[in-house]
């Protein structure tokens, strides 16, 4: 063995390469600087790395290296506890109430109510016309200033009449909500059929879809008849021409042979 080792790396390199050798296996070190040659110094390291010993103790910590890139954003963690109570909330305030007579605060007489904000009042409506002494007076009105359509207010409606058969003559009727001051006369009741020409398209310039009527006026629109022929004015409760404050009635004579028959439309009335 020693005889085909000193042929590959010849006798100077045989005695470096035991030495060599002995000082890996010892764990020291040699320098043979200028001793062998390239081929030469790549044997010995083979050899030496084959017989090397176990390695040293571990040297110390080396410095530490930079900083790393930032990880993944971990999972959310668990809630919470619970917060402790607020203060509790401050008390609402009372209110007192107290009968407040007729005077400047209330002239129908009402109520006075007071609280920590202030004071404030809550009066009754006023009254009707005050009756003879001893007696009591009249009732105020729940819907105007003496009970009837102010002027210029204006009131609308719809109409319809029919006639099964039994006789050609129906009667539609209107009512008022809200009485008229006064009645209306023949001329002051328009009668607008759904053919033909518009009798006072001064006074009743609208229609069956948009009913209007000038002050002091009902216009009655027809929308729709079948085969009949309406009387052309409105009549009031008494079977008078005109319409009454409380309403009209508007007479339909229909055709014998047309029956059943029915007509309807709309109505506007202004104070």
């Amino acid at each position: 063995m020693l005889t085909r080792l000193r042929d590959r790396i010849g006798t100077a390199g045989l005695v470096v390469a035991v030495i060599a050798l002995v000082a890996a296996m010892a764990g020291g070190a040699l320098a043979a600087s200028g001793a062998l040659t390239s081929k030469q110094k790549k044997e010995v390291q083979k050899i030496a790395k084959q017989y090397a010993g176990k390695p040293g103790a571990a040297g110390p910590q080396g410095p530490a290296g930079p900083t790393g890139a930032a990880g993944a954003k971990g999972d959310a963690g668990a809630a919470g506890a619970d917060g402790d109570n607020g203060a509790p909330g401050s008390a609402g305030q009372s209110v007192t109430s107290v009968a407040e007579p007729p005077g400047a605060n209330c002239p129908n007489a009402g109520y006075k109510l007071t609280s920590a904000s202030g004071t404030s009042y809550v009066c009754n409506g006023s009254n009707g016309a005050p009756g003879a002494a001893g007696a009591p007076g009249a009732p105020g009105s729940p819907w105007t200033a003496g009970g009837t359509l102010p002027a210029n207010s204006t009131l609308k409606g719809m109409y319809s009449a029919f006639s099964p058969g039994a006789t050609a003559a129906a009667f539609a009727s209107i009512s008022f909500e809200i009485p008229l001051a006064a009645a209306l006369d023949e001329t002051h009741a328009v009668f607008v059929p759904s053919a033909g020409a518009n009798p006072d398209a001064a006074h009743c310039a609208g229609s069956a879809a948009n009913p209007t009527a000038a002050s002091g006026y009902l216009c009655v629109y027809e929308f729709a008849e079948s085969e009949g022929t309406a009387a052309g004015v409105a009549l009031d409760i008494e079977g008078n021409p005109g319409a009454s404050p409380m309403g009209a009635l508007i007479p339909y004579e229909f055709e014998e042979g047309a029956l059943p028959a029915y007509a309807w439309g709309s109505w506007a009335v202004t104070g």
